[in-house]
């Protein structure tokens, strides 16, 4: 769970005005970053009107970097502040997640939090709890090539669909998913647990 009131932005607020796809995480192979890359290129490569932003860094920094920053519309943050970070969540439109086997994927909360429609990889463990498939985001296959660009093109051009998705992702997590669940569900715990003494 993360406070979920660090990153209360509107659903309706002013994005970037380049629509924007957001990674943010570790550069190691598990995260699949230049599986993100070359998706996003398969639909976007020559699309001044749709950019990739990548924030992180680690191992696999400067491989990724030397590959693909001859691309004009994928862009490089490396590691910021936490204040920057919060301004790259506000001002991005969708959030992708690639790992192949993560047993949560904390990053999803935060991106939600901050109303950012979601593509997820199917080995991701938050998806059984917070990417309920076209409702709260999508959820792709990496091991079949394309699939991730055809649900990164879908959300760009099907707008509606887009805006729902970070209604509904805002909504769970500043209304359900958040320190008060968790709390409400210790004390339950506690409760059961006193009553058996």
């Amino acid at each position: 769970v993360v406070d979920v009131n660090q990153f209360k932005f509107s659903p309706l607020r002013k994005r970037n005005a380049v629509f924007t796809f957001l990674f943010v995480g570790r550069f190691i192979p598990l995260k699949q970053i230049e599986v993100i890359i070359e998706e996003f290129l398969i639909k976007f490569e020559k699309d001044t009107s749709v950019q990739l932003i990548l924030v992180g860094d680690g191992p696999r920094y400067t491989s990724v970097y030397e590959n693909y920053s001859k691309y004009t519309n994928v862009l490089f943050k490396g590691r910021l502040t936490a204040m920057d970070l919060k301004r790259e969540f506000e001002l991005a439109h969708v959030f992708v997640l690639a790992s192949n086997n993560e047993n949560w994927g904390l990053v999803i909360n935060e991106a939600m939090s901050a109303s950012l429609a979601v593509l997820s990889n199917k080995g991701i463990g938050a998806n059984h709890d917070l990417i309920n498939d076209k409702v709260t985001g999508l959820i792709f296959d990496s091991s079949i090539k394309g699939d991730l660009a055809n649900k990164m093109e879908f959300l760009y051009r099907n707008k509606k669909h887009y805006n729902e998705l970070t209604k509904n992702a805002y909504s769970l997590m500043h209304e359900y998913w958040n320190f008060k669940l968790y709390f409400n569900q210790l004390n339950s715990a506690l409760s059961k647990m006193l009553k058996h003494k």
